[in-house]
């Protein structure tokens, strides 16, 4: 009825009112038709991964040495100090076989690879391999290629993601 009267009308008056009546229904239909359905949103598995660093650092190491790393992980650095270079590392990730080479070797392949730096200087001789992620086993051997070698140090830096599984919804 209200509706009738207004569209005789030709005020702006008129046209704010019917505005507002138009609000004032939409509001009440909204509120009516929520009432009378119920969504329910079902739950839903979640998995996040939630980031861990652990770093092994061994000085004075023995030979030969072994490092094998529980995976998943990204070992971010391995790093082989030695005086002189006569050592030789071999590398394992999810069984197959990535590195069987001594320091001369890998000085060779070093410039055309990302993940694998040596370096030499003043009576130091470093080996880096860098980025290496493994699903389910990750084994790294130094050894020494005669017995006057002596490694000064062995760092690993390992990323590890731990799974947290929830839900969201109802």
């Amino acid at each position: 009825m209200v509706l009738r009267k207004l569209k005789t009308g030709n005020s702006l008056m008129d046209l704010a009112l019917a505005i507002a009546l138009v609000e004032e229904l939409a509001e009440e239909t909204a509120v009516r038709v929520s009432e009378r359905v119920s969504v329910s949103v079902p739950a839903i598995p979640v998995v996040q991964a939630t980031p861990s660093t652990e770093v092994i650092d061994h000085t004075d190491v023995s030979l030969p040495a072994t490092y094998e790393i529980k995976c998943p992980a990204t070992v971010r650095e391995a790093i082989i100090v030695s005086d002189k270079p006569d050592v030789l590392i071999d590398l394992a990730v999810d069984g197959v076989s990535m590195l069987y080479d001594d320091f001369k070797s890998l000085s060779k392949i070093s410039q055309y690879s990302d993940w694998i730096d040596v370096i030499e200087g003043n009576g130091v001789y470093v080996i880096r391999l860098a980025d290496i992620s493994c699903k389910e086993r990750f084994s790294l051997s130094v050894n020494a290629l005669n017995h006057d070698v002596n490694v000064e140090r062995v760092l690993l830096k390992i990323d590890r993601f731990h799974r947290i599984q929830g839900t969201v919804g109802s």
